[in-house]
């Protein structure tokens, strides 16, 4: 696992993040971030259909892979 994901899974309250390419896992992960701290306020939401990989690219963050 990469920091993205480790990161990614502390800010959804310990929500598995499985993968980085999976449109749906995106926004699961949103929900459970926003749901929790609203932590929305300050990072971008995601397009339709954007993977976490992807997000993290248009935040000037590329995963490798």
């Amino acid at each position: 696992m990469n920091g993205h994901q480790q990161r990614l899974e502390r800010l959804a309250g310990g929500f598995k993040v499985d993968s980085l390419d999976d449109p749906d896992m995106m926004r699961t992960v949103w929900d459970r971030i926003v749901q929790l701290d609203g932590v929305a306020q300050k990072v971008p939401p995601p397009q339709e259909g954007e993977t976490l990989r992807e997000w993290y690219a248009r935040r000037g963050c590329p995963v490798s892979q």
